[in-house]
Formats: C-alpha cells, sequence, structure tokens
C-alpha cells in the first residue's frame, strides 16, 4: 500500500474529466450533419415531413447506424455540431437552379452592360397586395388573456407597383383595381413620366408582365423601355420585394376601418422611403442579391 503523498505533486494535478463518451465515429457525425443540412426527411426516411425534428434524426441514426439515442442527446449532437433550429426559406420544387444560377452569372451581367453603354437606369419591380382585414406584429396584454383590437373587418384590398435602382431610386404607384396587364401599363407610363433616359426593368413572367398590349406598349416607347424577365421562381432574386414588406409590416399593425387608411398609410410610408436612400440601399445587402453589385 503507497503511502500518503506517493504521488508527489503528480497526483496534485488537475485532470480533465473525460466526459460523456461518444456514441458516434466523427465521420458518422459529419453524415449526419450533412443530411441535415442537405436533404429532407421527406428524401431519407420517405416520411411525409419537410423539416428536421430531434426525432426524425434519431430514426435515421437507428437506420444508419443501429444506435438508439434520445431525443435529448440527438440536441445535444446537433448543437456540438453547429446546428440549430431555424425558420427555413422556402423554395418552390418548380425553380429552376440552372436557369438561376445563369442569371446571376450571365444575364444579368449582360443586362448591366448594354446598361452602362446606353447610359440606361436598370430597375427592379413588383406589385404586392394588401388586404385590408391583414393583421402582424404583437402587443403587450395580461398573462392569459389575449388583447382585443377594434378594426376594420373588410376584405377590400389596396395594391401598390414599385420600381428600386441600385443607387437608391425608388418609384411607386398606388392602385385600387386589378394588377393586371392594363395596371402595369400604367405605371411603366408612370415610370416613363418621371424619369428620363432609357429604363432597363427587371420583372418576373407573370402574364400582366408578358401579355401583348405590355408588348405593344413597350415597342411604342422607340427603345425607350425595356422589360428582361427574371427565372421562375424566383422572387428571393428581386431586391423589391423588400421594397414590398416594407409599408406592409408597418400598416399591418394599424387598426384601420376601410381601404382609405391603409391606402393614406402607405403613401406616406412610401414617401418617406423614397427620401431614404439609405434603406432602399440596404435591401440589396441581402445575401440572395450579392449577384447585383458583384
Amino acid at each position: 500500500m503507497e503511502a500518503p503523498g506517493a504521488g508527489g505533486e503528480e497526483a496534485l494535478r488537475i485532470k480533465r474529466s473525460p466526459g460523456r463518451p461518444r456514441w458516434l465515429t466523427s465521420g458518422q457525425e459529419q453524415s449526419v450533419k450533412a443530411v441535415v443540412r442537405d436533404v429532407t426527411p421527406r428524401q431519407v426516411l420517405g416520411v411525409a415531413a419537410a423539416l428536421w425534428t430531434r426525432a426524425l434524426v434519431a430514426m435515421v441514426i437507428a437506420a444508419w447506424f443501429g444506435i438508439g439515442v434520445s431525443v435529448a442527446a440527438v440536441g445535444r449532437l446537433l448543437r456540438g455540431l453547429g446546428l440549430s433550429p431555424q425558420r427555413p426559406a422556402y423554395r418552390a420544387w418548380r425553380r429552376d437552379q440552372v436557369a438561376v444560377s445563369r442569371w446571376m452569372t450571365e444575364t444579368f451581367p449582360g443586362i448591366c452592360r448594354l446598361a452602362r453603354a446606353g447610359a440606361a437606369v436598370v430597375l427592379f419591380a413588383d406589385e404586392m397586395s394588401m388586404r385590408v382585414d391583414h393583421r402582424a406584429g404583437t402587443t403587450w396584454g395580461v398573462i392569459g388573456q389575449t388583447p382585443l383590437v377594434c378594426a376594420g373587418a373588410q376584405r377590400l384590398s389596396v395594391k401598390m407597383f414599385s420600381a428600386v435602382g441600385m443607387d437608391g431610386m425608388l418609384r411607386y404607384r398606388l392602385w385600387r383595381g386589378s394588377t393586371d396587364r392594363w395596371a402595369f401599363i400604367g405605371f411603366c407610363v408612370h415610370l416613363l413620366r418621371t424619369i428620363t433616359g432609357t429604363i432597363f426593368l427587371i420583372v418576373d413572367g407573370s402574364s400582366s408582365h408578358t401579355a401583348a398590349a405590355v408588348r405593344d406598349v413597350v415597342a411604342r416607347t422607340g427603345g425607350r423601355l425595356r422589360l428582361f424577365f427574371l427565372p421562375g421562381y424566383a422572387p428571393d432574386l428581386n431586391p423589391d420585394e423588400w421594397v414590398n414588406q416594407n409599408p406592409k409590416a408597418r400598416v399591418a399593425r394599424e387598426a384601420v376601418a376601410d381601404e382609405h387608411e391603409p391606402a393614406a398609410a402607405m403613401h406616406s410610408g412610401m414617401h418617406r422611403l423614397q427620401k431614404r436612400s439609405d434603406i432602399v440601399r440596404a435591401f440589396f445587402t441581402d445575401p440572395h442579391l450579392t449577384y447585383i453589385s458583384a
């Protein structure tokens, strides 16, 4: 039997606890990370789910490696791999990623070259609809009691066309009718009246933008207005989506009684936004829009 203190200073040295033993190898952990990051549960497990949960990840681990683990252990594993629960960005399954890549690397740079050669203004345009009974946001209230706010219950809506440029330029037009080809033509005429020189207008490929009547009006401008079309199902490529969200988020928090109040609020908000070119330019810093300034 060793005498007390026989270990000397080494016996007094603090030693790290080995901790909980790993139940997956490093390679298996990276496989789990790749699955959660790159594919959906439907693709791997054949279940009707598009979002990963800890229980579904545990099913993958059991099926692939024959190891049963608790959901709590799966949560610790995923966080240790640098993953966390997040709200996903949704993309249409009909989206053509090849066309999107071609737009970012070839088509749009070509449009910019044409614009520089002809001193044209490049604008991204879109339209939005705001219903009077649309609600968003939160308010303070007593715990356990849902706050009540009196507001109009009509299902009327206010529409808006807008166009935005990389330099902070913003143009808009409110509309109470249908956002059809005639409404879009009216917005194009508004742009031609308020902007001097040639306009390159980038829009999506909806029928209101590609109608024969629209093509006829564009042709009659003698080249002052040219339309270019984004790839299908790719709204994230359009910075004007940010313009649409700006007044909608503000107006949705107001308790309005009829369609005139949100129209006035939208007009006021857009007028202020026109004066803040720094905010408009900030829309282009979205990670999905870096291709524009590349």
